[in-house]
């Protein structure tokens, strides 16, 4: 059972004005995971047209964000063990675009309840409990 306040960063509207990606919020972010060097999981799902290959393509914009403020990024869509990958991050970070798509994804790899539970036990960058 979690002994405190999930901890979430929601974010809407990634580009900024000059189609900079994420540029207006990387201080909060920064704010929001510490200092401390940690590995955030992407799931790429909600990508638009749901390939693979748009999903690598949607890795690799938001992973140079991550870099620049000193975190790593795996992707969820090329974890060997996807389940394995949410228990272990510090941080998930999803991306947008066709939640129907998204949730599907999630649904049909039966990681909708656990990355529930993973926020639920989370606070920022420290995990409370091992479930």
């Amino acid at each position: 059972m979690p002994t405190a306040t999930p901890q979430l960063l929601l974010l809407s509207n990634s580009r900024a004005a000059d189609g900079t990606y994420l540029k207006w919020a990387r201080e909060e972010i920064k704010a929001f995971l510490g200092d401390v060097r940690v590995t955030a999981l992407f799931i790429p799902y909600a990508a638009v047209p749901g390939t693979e290959s748009a999903y690598d393509a949607y890795a690799q914009r938001v992973r140079p964000v991550f870099g620049e403020l000193g975190y790593n990024l795996t992707s969820l869509h090329q974890a060997v063990d996807p389940m394995q990958a949410v228990r272990t991050v510090a941080a998930i970070v999803i991306g947008g675009g066709n939640t129907f798509h998204l949730l599907a994804r999630l649904y049909s790899a039966g990681l909708l309840e656990i990355i529930g539970r993973a926020c639920a036990c989370w606070n920022p960058v420290h995990r409370l409990e091992r479930w």
